[in-house]
């Protein structure tokens, strides 16, 4: 169900302690949600992609 584009950003979000991308929604009206345990990794790694920064500690 993981999008072709960003099935390697989220296989090396399970590998890492830095973050993970969770896939929410259905019918093709979904997105990805991410929750970082280092946000600076996670800017880095999802440069490439459009998101926003929801809540942040």
């Amino acid at each position: 169900m993981i999008p072709g584009s960003f099935r390697a950003l989220w296989e090396k979000g399970l590998d890492s302690p830095d973050y993970q991308l969770k896939l929410c929604g259905a019918g093709g009206g979904g997105f990805l949600m991410g929750i970082a345990r280092n946000l600076e990794q996670a800017r880095e790694d999802l440069a490439p992609h459009p998101f926003h920064t929801v809540y942040r500690w």
